[in-house]
């Protein structure tokens, strides 16, 4: 009885792994992301006097007036961004850099071609996830909204 050929799932792997690696690595700087956009959207919703004056108080106020749950409010929506956009970019890294080995016949890339090939798939990875932008809006959204 023959074996059945083992399928080579590489390309779920890179997909998988980049999703996670952007999930983590998202979710650590989340709190800071969160008091970027509060910082620069108090000034388009016409504050006249700022609510977040700097990160340090920005922290603490967050903490005293939404406890540590507010620290990741709108981060649910951008791991669902972030998801495909880090796993796209990961497979088709791994894509492009395997057809630019077959083309040129070399094992390695060299520096150029790793950084020619990085910038195509990170512009197909913005093409492929664009629409999913809508988490900054989510992120400044007030508490008793029904989006967050």
């Amino acid at each position: 009885m023959a074996d059945k050929p083992k399928k080579d799932n590489g390309a779920l792997k890179s997909l998988v792994a980049g999703g996670v690696a952007g999930i983590v690595s998202r979710t650590a700087v989340s709190p800071l992301e969160r008091i970027k956009i509060l910082q620069q959207v108090q000034f388009v919703t016409g504050h006249e006097v700022p609510k977040y004056t700097s990160q340090l108080q920005a922290l603490r106020r967050i903490w005293a007036e939404e406890g540590a749950r507010g620290f990741f409010k709108g981060n649910g929506a951008n791991c669902v961004r972030v998801f495909p956009y880090t796993g796209s970019q990961f497979l088709l890294f791994d894509q492009l850099a395997s057809l630019q080995r077959r083309y040129t016949g070399r094992q390695t890339l060299s520096p150029m071609e790793k950084q020619f090939v990085g910038g195509l798939a990170g512009v197909g990875s913005v093409l492929l996830t664009y629409p999913l932008c809508v988490r900054s809006r989510l992120v400044a959204a007030p508490t008793h909204s029904r989006w967050v």
